[in-house]
């Protein structure tokens, strides 16, 4: 293996928790090998076994879909997979910051879950790019591609997130507004969804420059705010179990959008499983994000 293979390996290796002390991981660009529009790194050496018609996967590897980079991670018994699980970031956070700053991977890994994380950067996850959409944010990826490129690609190409498997998501921040959107125009492929210190309906918050900044103002395009990305207004479509949480001291979202979307989903679907968590403690970061992991990935046994 070459020096620059070895990084990879042992950077990679640090940050999923084998090693636990001693190591820190090397910005790694070499090693890569492109085959057609997939750039895979040459990283772990245990490799999922799939059907001839599978491309396998190794522990830790990072993918490009129609543009855009995306990790997954294999858990280390690879003929041992549970589940799948999306996981979405927030706002300009790097696809692997919930396996830096928190449990999240660690603990899902050794539970079974095979992850998928994209890189999202600025996104809103909306479904279309405006006229009045800001020219430095059009080059991240929208909700369309990972509804129309990312998963129809990776049940293709890989053989996971097919219907029949078990199929989760979770979303912080952003992301939670792009957990929803997800399971909204996907209503049969996940299981169940968590989705922390998100906004719901953009209505309420006609004062954000990043709502402003893809869909133009609210006094100038109200039915664009109220369209087909606003969750609340399309409460109806909704039929995936959701696990809600929310810091009541959270300065970045509004605490009252995840309450409204929760009485909103309690009201139109009386039957759907529906959990809350908002901690009096608890704010718009890793300590509260890292908190609520053991509780939504309970909420996701019941599922799997």
């Amino acid at each position: 293996m070459s020096i620059s293979g070895r990084m990879i390996w042992w950077g990679w290796y640090c940050l999923w928790g084998v090693v636990v002390v001693g190591c820190n991981r090397p910005q790694a660009k070499n090693g890569q090998k492109t085959q057609d529009s997939v750039t895979v790194s040459t990283l772990a050496d245990s490799v999922e076994v799939k059907p001839p018609t599978c491309d396998s996967l190794r522990r830790m590897q990072t993918i490009k879909v129609a543009g855009h980079l995306v990790d997954i991670a294999v858990p280390q018994d690879s003929t041992n997979i549970k589940a799948n699980l999306l996981v979405l970031q927030g706002w300009n956070f790097p696809k692997d910051d919930w396996c830096k700053k928190s449990s999240l991977c660690k603990k899902a890994l050794s539970q079974g879950y095979r992850l998928i994380m994209p890189e999202m950067g600025k996104s809103t996850y909306s479904s279309k790019l405006y006229p009045e959409t800001l020219k430095q944010w059009r080059k991240y990826p929208t909700l369309k591609w990972v509804t129309d490129s990312l998963i129809p690609y990776l049940q293709q190409r890989y053989c996971i997130m097919t219907p029949h498997q078990a199929n989760f998501v979770v979303g912080l921040s952003t992301g939670a507004r792009g957990a929803g959107l997800v399971v909204l125009n996907l209503p049969g492929l996940f299981k169940a969804v968590a989705a922390l210190s998100g906004d719901f309906d953009q209505r309420k918050i006609p004062y954000d420059r990043i709502m402003t900044g893809f869909y133009g103002s609210i006094a100038t395009f109200p039915k664009r705010w109220a369209g087909e990305d606003n969750m609340v207004v399309n409460i109806q479509k909704f039929k995936t179990p959701f696990y809600l949480g929310h810091g009541k001291l959270d300065r970045v979202c509004p605490p009252a959008q995840t309450q409204l979307f929760y009485q909103t989903l309690k009201k139109a679907h009386p039957r759907l499983k529906v959990v809350l968590s908002m901690p009096t403690w608890a704010a718009h970061n890793y300590r509260y994000w890292d908190y609520e992991v053991d509780k939504f990935l309970k909420f996701f046994e019941a599922y799997r």
